[in-house]
């Protein structure tokens, strides 16, 4: 990890990051999603649980539902 100014947003990235990978909580698929799973998918389910409204397995309960609807397209 380079060297980064204390307090930066860079540094609080960096330190996410690391504590994502620990708890093996990424999931690099999102930036590999087809453009209709990730506008019909992705983005409405994380903004209902980022406005409180989803919670995180809601969410991914329903983009595996979306990702079943696309497929059988």
């Amino acid at each position: 990890i380079p060297a980064v100014e204390p307090g930066s947003v860079t540094e609080a990235s960096l330190a996410a990051g690391a504590t994502l990978a620990q708890d093996n909580g990424a999931m690099d698929f999102i930036a590999n999603a087809t453009g209709a799973i990730f506008a019909a998918g992705w983005t409405p389910e994380l903004q209902k649980m980022v406005g409180g409204q989803q919670n995180a397995q809601g969410m991914l309960e329903a983009v595996q539902r979306e990702y079943e609807t696309q497929l059988s397209r």
